[in-house]
């Protein structure tokens, strides 16, 4: 390739920097956007809901969170970046930008709305989206496929601790 980036997907050509540049901004954005939705319930509601042994401390949320948006950022360079076919890079960023607005939704409604039941059925969703994700990235460059498992992980778990923080805090 000759230096420059092209993908339908990112918007034309653009310089490998000024790419990684926007997706990180994007990522930064998006993660403090979930922040600003999730502290007001942190300290309070989370704080006060009954949790399985398995439940991180609150602060583990952000700084975790930070780190995976970034990575998710630099796996996405590396497709824009990729040799494949512009249809196979605009297959995988479109199932990259439906799992991260999935993930953004599951803040939401798990934080916003305060609703762990219907948090785990997104994030059941979530999951499904990253796991094609994930394929799709690791399709065309193995880095990024394993730059998203890391996210894949976390809401593995995530996925888990939010199905048994709400069997725990069912009223009866």
């Amino acid at each position: 390739m000759s230096g420059m980036s092209t993908s339908p997907a990112i918007g034309g050509r653009q310089p490998p920097w000024l790419v990684l540049a926007l997706l990180a901004l994007a990522a930064v954005i998006l993660g403090w956007l979930g922040y600003r939705v999730a502290a007001p319930s942190l300290a309070g509601w989370y704080g006060d809901l009954v949790k399985p042994a398995i439940a991180p401390p609150a602060g583990v949320f952000a700084p975790l969170g930070a780190v995976f948006y970034l990575l998710m950022a630099l796996a996405a360079w590396h497709i824009v970046r990729s040799g494949a076919d512009d249809g196979a890079k605009t297959r995988a960023l479109r199932a990259f930008w439906i799992q991260l607005a999935l993930v953004f939704a599951w803040v939401l409604i798990f934080f916003g709305a305060r609703d762990p039941g219907w948090a785990f059925v997104e994030i059941l969703i979530l999951l499904a989206a990253l796991i094609v994700a994930v394929m799709r990235f690791a399709a065309i460059d193995r880095r990024a496929g394993l730059l998203l498992l890391p996210q894949l992980g976390w809401t593995a778990f995530a996925t888990l601790l939010n199905f048994l923080i709400w069997k725990m805090n069912l009223k009866p």
